[in-house]
């Protein structure tokens, strides 16, 4: 069976009526969803079972009342039988097949691919609406790409009101408890370019995790800056700014800012620029950050 018929009869409720193998290319989440959404459409429980011949009693077998769906997880399938096929209701999670077993097995193998970025951003999305492209590009990097530590993390979000939910991410940002503590001067940019306020009074309540000097920081927002100005509202390509393929695709992928905020931030910034350089800036160096927060933000 094709894994487009497969996810066409999951959901549409339709328990399988032979054996079926999942076998999966990386880890088994794409597989757990598919098994979790048919249990739903069917109202049967999901029972794991450690061998294939674990099978529900004969009684129900002959009334035809199964209110299970038997699931096998393995790393390598390797149990011998007779015949397959008298194996209904029973699905196979695993990486990998025994060789002597593929010819057997052939026709209730069904491939599931690895997970695309794009299909955990969607999923992210889906699960937790109230985030931005930003914020669920940060957490998707944050958690190592591992889909069951972004899982975990979007759990911890959603015990929140959905209003609170950007604001519990920007916690977990920078709690040193937090499995995701993470912030690069990148990202600090980003929050201020775009003025995501949550994210800044977070980064401020705890600038003790993560500090930078604002030399560090003004070198990295003049040509983020510059740049959105040149490839939104100039047309620029990668090689008129001298920047990879990489930088150019994530820069119009950016949400869309007013120019007029751009112009600002540019004067705002290159004064400021200024001053450090010249050292004009008379402002003691642990408020510095602060200030040019509030100044870039108000």
């Amino acid at each position: 069976m094709e894994l487009s018929q497969f996810k066409a009869n999951v959901l549409n409720g339709q328990t399988p009526t032979q054996l079926v193998v999942l076998l999966c290319a990386e880890n088994f989440f794409i597989a757990d969803q598919y098994i979790n959404t048919l249990c739903a459409k069917t109202g049967k429980e999901k029972k794991l079972v450690n061998s294939i011949f674990e099978q529900d009693s004969a009684l129900s077998l002959v009334f035809d009342y199964t209110e299970t769906i038997n699931v096998l997880k393995t790393e390598t399938f390797s149990e011998v039988a007779e015949d397959y096929s008298v194996f209904e209701n029973t699905i196979i999670v695993c990486n990998k097949l025994d060789k002597k077993l593929e010819s057997a097995l052939a026709d209730y193998i069904i491939k599931i691919p690895a997970l695309k970025d794009w299909q955990v951003f969607d999923y992210i999305k889906q699960v937790c609406p109230e985030l931005d492209d930003l914020e669920i590009k940060w957490l998707y990097t944050a958690a190592g790409k591992n889909i069951y530590k972004i899982e975990s993390e979007l759990d911890k979000i959603l015990l929140f009101h959905p209003k609170e939910r950007k604001k519990a991410l920007a916690c977990l940002r920078f709690s040193k408890d937090s499995d995701i503590f993470n912030l690069s001067i990148f990202e600090l940019c980003d929050a201020i370019i775009y003025n995501r306020k949550n994210i800044l009074v977070e980064y401020l309540r705890h600038r003790s995790v993560a500090n930078f000097e604002l030399m560090s920081l003004v070198g990295a927002l003049l040509p983020k800056i510059r740049n959105l100005m040149l490839v939104k509202y100039a047309g620029k390509k990668a090689v008129d700014l001298g920047i990879s393929d990489g930088q150019y695709y994530y820069l119009t992928k950016d949400p869309y800012i007013p120019l007029e905020r751009l112009q600002n931030l540019l004067q705002t910034v290159s004064n400021i620029d200024l001053q450090l350089k010249s050292g004009l800036l008379d402002i003691p160096k642990d408020a510095q950050i602060d200030y040019v927060i509030s100044k870039l933000c108000e």
